[in-house]
């Protein structure tokens, strides 16, 4: 079983080299490795050549000709692919040297269509699993809604490549967050996921590079991109109502922190446009989620802080924002 992993790189001269060390000293063999660099300015090109050249029958890289984003670098990956089973590694991050095979193992004995394995994310300095065993095997709408509400990532994953290619999954290539409607739509389309128990992945944004990204306009597009992403992709289908409160509450988990940074950051932006970008916000709230919070299976998870951000955003920008 042929196993493709694509890697969208931008600027990654400082991590490229550990990311690829691990992926090109894999367990398992029967792999290609997919380096998408979009437009990187800063000599990245030079490693990834590299690489290509010293592994020649393992290694592809494209390069794309304008940066547009880790979706659609990862959505060039996927109509190169030739694997049965298609993962995916973010450049500044480490996947084990057994990950692989490990997956590999898995998805062959349970005939899966999506693996999950654990992983340590570096700013909670904390291990996650998402795929519980609990929540593995054969899946019904109230097993799929337990995955969608517990979140995740694509990058601690194998998907069966022909059930993306058969639902037609791609990345949004527009905003951030591409990856959090792309897997909610994978679990919808998934018959059989499994999971490990063991941490394999290690997932790198740190606090540095997290408060780099704490540029309010960026950050509210990502959120809001996602949300609607979510929205759109999922609410035509037949099975939503099964699935709706899943989906709005990760809808509302992206409105309520678009809403704690607006309030975190009064006082840093001209209020006049974080009071329309709110009154914006809460015009696409309203259109995307549409149950009544209290009544949502997983609104109690949510902590009374964030439960009460949302009541004030619900009331307007003013009431968020004070005098």
């Amino acid at each position: 079983m042929k196993i493709s992993v694509i890697v969208p790189v931008y600027n990654a001269k400082a991590t490229i080299i550990d990311c690829l060390g691990n992926l090109l000293n894999q367990t398992y063999q029967d792999m290609e490795i997919i380096l998408i660099d979009d437009a990187s300015t800063d000599g990245t090109d030079m490693i990834l050549q590299d690489a290509k050249n010293q592994f020649p029958q393992k290694v592809r890289v494209f390069r794309q000709e304008h940066n547009q984003g880790p979706g659609a670098a990862r959505n060039v990956g996927l109509t190169v692919a030739t694997g049965e089973y298609v993962g995916f590694v973010d450049a500044d991050d480490v996947a084990d040297v057994t990950m692989y095979e490990k997956l590999a193992k898995l998805v062959l004995e349970n005939e899966a269509d999506i693996a999950d394995c654990a992983f340590y994310r570096e700013s909670q300095k904390k291990a996650l699993l998402h795929f519980e065993s609990s929540l593995c095997g054969t899946l019904d709408s109230q097993k799929k809604s337990e995955l969608i509400a517990s979140g995740g990532f694509t990058v601690t994953k194998l998907f069966r490549r022909s059930m993306i290619e058969d639902t037609g999954l791609r990345f949004r290539s527009v905003y951030g967050l591409e990856d959090m409607d792309f897997l909610i739509r994978a679990i919808n389309s998934a018959g059989n996921v499994v999971g490990i128990d063991e941490v394999l992945y290690i997932y790198r944004d740190s606090n540095a590079s997290l408060s780099k990204e704490m540029d309010f306009g960026k950050y509210y597009q990502n959120h809001i991109g996602a949300l609607m992403g979510i929205y759109e992709s999922m609410s035509p289908l037949p099975e939503y109502p099964a699935l709706q409160d899943a989906c709005e509450y990760c809808m509302i988990a992206l409105y309520s922190n678009i809403l704690k940074l607006a309030y975190k950051m009064k006082d840093e932006i001209d209020r006049d446009i974080l009071i329309q970008l709110i009154d914006g916000l809460i015009q696409v709230r309203l259109g995307c989620i549409k149950k009544d919070l209290h009544q949502n299976t997983y609104y109690n998870r949510l902590d009374k802080e964030t439960m009460h951000i949302i009541e004030m955003g619900d009331n307007g920008a003013a009431s968020l924002l004070g005098a």
